[in-house]
């Protein structure tokens, strides 16, 4: 048993039932990518012993939280930011789509 008082720790699944997992996810990928950013700290794995598990420290998840509803976000994972790219376009080629074929369009208008 080790002399070091080890702090409160909460595992990535009981932090994922609590938060959204896909916050909970961006918040590990800014941990793993931009440490300086300070979103979250992990138990490092003992030596000797295979990690199974995330142990994130309980006290650092609530500064994230605090960190959130003061409007501050963890940057988004590479495959969001290309999913929300796409998005855009679509939804830009959809609005030009619909402007050319609105009522409103110059078009002639159809006699019946």
């Amino acid at each position: 048993m080790s002399s070091r008082l080890k702090p409160f720790t909460i595992t990535k699944k009981q932090a994922m039932e609590t938060m959204p997992p896909k916050l909970v996810e961006r918040m590990l990928y800014a941990l793993r990518n931009y440490p300086e950013m300070g979103w979250l700290e992990i138990l490092p794995p003992e030596p000797g012993k295979e990690v199974r598990e995330t142990y994130i420290v309980y006290e650092s998840l609530e500064r994230a939280f605090s960190r959130i509803r003061c409007g501050e976000y963890p940057p988004e994972m590479p495959a969001d930011a290309r999913y929300r790219e796409k998005r855009a376009k679509k939804k830009s080629c959809d609005v030009n789509n619909y402007e050319a074929h609105s009522p409103t369009s110059t078009l002639p208008k159809r006699r019946r």
